[in-house]
């Protein structure tokens, strides 16, 4: 079911099952370096377009139950766009070199 979306928008690569493994890990990759505390503004760049692919290929698709549904996952996306806005501006913009 997930893959039908990549497909439809024609945008993937190598294939629609790797392209969502691809997406996700690096969306996970991203987390686990804002956990930890190390490059926190490529941590929320990586998952903010990581985030902005997936807007996009949801959309694409299923345009007015994606933008209609309140519940959905394009409303969450904004408030995710506002918490990586917050760590872009708190975080330094030279990591600490580890000790």
């Amino acid at each position: 079911m997930q893959t039908r979306v990549v497909v439809n928008s024609g945008f993937y690569w190598p294939d629609p099952a790797g392209w969502l493994v691809i997406l996700g890990s690096g969306m996970i990759l991203a987390g686990i370096i804002l956990c930890i505390g190390w490059w926190e503004r490529l941590a929320v760049l990586v998952a903010s377009l990581s985030m902005t692919i997936l807007i996009f290929l949801v959309a694409g698709n299923n345009f007015y139950d994606s933008v209609g549904d309140m519940h959905g996952g394009i409303g969450k996306d904004f408030c995710l766009y506002a918490c990586a806005w917050v760590v872009w501006k708190l975080a330094p913009l030279v990591p600490d070199k580890p000790r």
